[in-house]
């Protein structure tokens, strides 16, 4: 089943824009970012599999799901273990992401 990626999450509350920025990796050498001040994840678009995205994606929320819930407890590593386990989770549920609706610095 394919479900469209929101431009506007909502955790916690808090409205989390999600949106492209193709330098983020040129820039930053990441494939995700969370900007909390901001509300935003940003992820890298170019030369990413639809996978890929998604798994970043998975990744990114687990960050703000941590801050928002978890007072910042988790490191990288704890991150990336949930991030890709809730990804697996929905792979397995048979849900699979559409980008459609993302686009590069759509604020």
């Amino acid at each position: 089943m394919k479900v469209k990626v929101p431009k506007v999450i909502k955790i916690g509350g808090i409205r989390v824009r999600i949106f492209y920025e193709d330098k983020l990796l040129d820039n930053h050498s990441k494939y995700g970012q969370c900007r909390f001040p901001e509300g935003e994840i940003v992820i890298q678009e170019r030369d990413m599999s639809n996978d890929t995205k998604s798994q970043t994606l998975c990744h990114e929320i687990t960050h703000w799901l941590d801050k928002v819930y978890n007072n910042y407890q988790f490191d990288e590593n704890t991150t990336d273990a949930i991030g890709q386990g809730l990804y697996a989770l929905l792979v397995d549920m048979g849900i699979e992401f559409d980008w459609s609706n993302i686009s590069e610095v759509d604020k």
